[in-house]
């Protein structure tokens, strides 16, 4: 959709229907944001909306959005999801995006490594099925675009792989999905790996220009995986975690550039860009 086609009655319909999902059988609006998202139903006009929604993003410009608007709303068991607006590939579309945000340490030692891993497989499911909604009522999807603008690109002659080699680690397979074509798209040939195991596997056998790192994998994690190998290898973390205790601890370990989720292509090129320069 693109941006000139957005009504505040698009955002309202979009955060409501996010809302039943996330929170089922209570009424709208619940839980820690209730209070902005008040103000937000109570917007008497797109501009408005787009003023209480600076408390999410300070960056934002009435005028020019940015890459992505995000809604912190939160989940019955889980208090840090956001709805994501972001621009696609094609400059002016924007779709919806269901992801999470945590402050846990993302640590096999932390406490909250399991608890963590229990919240990552509930969020895949709760995602995919908001995401679904979305579509099934006429909300643009983010990742739809990205699958239709790759799909676009590849019926055009355009072949991935001529920038070098990534090695992607990411367990969710939705999410993995969706970067793995946002790499392609940006001109790289992309190894996929769904678990720290895989990745020091791979890793031992094959050379690449850099390696996107998720942090919260079972059984061996992206620290555990850093640890091993971050002082070798070229590491971007791209991870939900957003507190400076694990930003700074993946520095230490050798993270080369770390990228909070989600992240759009344009921050990914970036990313890459920096890592491969250094």
């Amino acid at each position: 959709m693109k941006k000139e086609e957005f009504t505040k009655d698009t955002f309202i319909f979009a955060i409501k229907l996010f809302h039943k999902l996330a929170y089922p059988e209570k009424p709208f609006p619940q839980g820690t944001y209730s209070k902005i998202l008040q103000e937000l139903e109570k917007a008497g006009s797109l501009t408005e909306l787009l003023d209480v929604l600076r408390k999410f993003n300070p960056e934002l410009n009435n005028y020019d959005w940015g890459k992505k608007i995000r809604i912190t709303i939160g989940s019955q068991r889980y208090p840090f999801l956001k709805l994501v607006l972001q621009e696609s590939p094609v400059k002016g579309e924007y779709g919806f995006l269901v992801d999470r945000h945590s402050e846990f340490l993302g640590s096999k030692e932390s406490i909250s490594y399991d608890k963590e891993l229990d919240l990552k497989s509930y969020l895949s499911g709760l995602k995919n099925k908001i995401e679904s909604e979305l579509i099934r009522n006429n909300l643009p999807s983010y990742r739809d675009l990205v699958k239709k603008y790759l799909e676009s690109k590849e019926s055009n002659g355009f072949s991935s792989g001529k920038k070098g080699t990534i090695l992607l680690a990411e367990d969710e397979e939705d999410v993995h999905n969706l970067y793995k074509m946002e790499l392609e798209i940006l001109g790289y040939t992309v190894w996929s790996a769904f678990s720290g195991e895989d990745v020091l596997d791979i890793a031992d056998e094959t050379k690449f220009h850099c390696i996107v790192l998720d942090l919260m994998m079972p059984n061996v994690s992206g620290l555990d995986v850093l640890k091993q190998i971050g002082k070798e290898q070229k590491c971007i973390v791209l991870s939900a975690l957003g507190d400076e205790n694990t930003k700074k601890t993946c520095k230490d370990l050798g993270c080369s550039y770390y990228l909070e989720k989600p992240a759009e292509q344009t921050e990914l090129e970036k990313a890459i860009n920096t890592v491969l320069q250094k």
